[in-house]
């Protein structure tokens, strides 16, 4: 065990980002009172305010593929845009949605179809131009408009993307974790989490899973947190 810590400090200073695992608990009067002010977008008043949960969005690529693909060699590659990996993202939405703090949610999965059904249609209408960014948020803007008048804004849709490095034990498993508030579904670097495990190949899909529900525990931590807020 010593060693495989020494590992995982090894890689923390050779690229890899250092873990933050949980979010910060607004206790003390002071801390929440700031954590807690509604409207600002570093606060935890509106999570404890969330409703549905829509589809999550997962992926599990090779951390370089300079180096092998670790990933598609390790059969745990995820990347549902090409259809592959489907039974593993089912398994990590299954973990998503019996999160401890997610259980009292309504799951909701044809809400992130309505958003890609009208960004994709707008997106067709876009002819060439010097301007295709801004066209291109235009879309996303409007189907984030539509989404929200539809459904409200009380949605939220998790976000793990995990890098892996190595086909021999110890495989680095590096993972950054977020979740999104309302119907614009995009990560969100102001609410995200990070993480270093590392598995054996032998157990890599089993070992994934169970990674699947640590991740998906620590991110529905957010709920009750937010709850503390009022």
């Amino acid at each position: 065990m010593r060693q495989i810590t020494f590992f995982l400090m090894l890689l923390a200073f050779s690229g890899f980002a250092s873990a933050r695992e949980s979010f910060y608990e607004p206790d003390g009067d002071n801390l929440k009172k700031f954590l807690c002010e509604p409207g600002e977008d570093y606060s935890y008043f509106k999570w404890g305010k969330l409703e549905t949960l829509v589809t999550p969005h997962l992926s599990i690529s090779t951390w370089d593929e300079s180096f092998g693909k670790s990933a598609e060699n390790l059969g745990l590659a995820v990347d549902i845009s090409k259809n592959v990996g489907l039974p593993l993202f089912k398994e990590f939405e299954k973990a998503v949605v019996e999160a401890e703090g997610f259980k009292t949610l309504k799951y909701d999965a044809s809400i992130t179809r309505e958003f890609d059904v009208r960004y994709d249609t707008c997106k067709s209408q876009i002819t060439p131009s010097d301007d295709m960014y801004s066209k291109f948020q235009t879309c996303r803007a409007k189907a984030k408009n539509i989404v929200e008048t539809i459904y409200g804004q009380r949605m939220g849709k998790v976000f793990c993307n995990i890098r892996l490095k190595g086909e021999e034990f110890p495989v680095l498993v590096s993972t950054s974790c977020s979740i999104s508030y309302g119907g614009d579904f995009k990560y969100n670097r102001d609410f995200e989490l990070t993480f270093l495990d590392y598995l054996s190949p032998e157990v890599g899909e089993k070992a994934t899973i169970q990674l699947f529900r640590k991740y998906a525990d620590q991110i529905s931590k957010i709920v009750s947190i937010g709850k503390k807020c009022g």
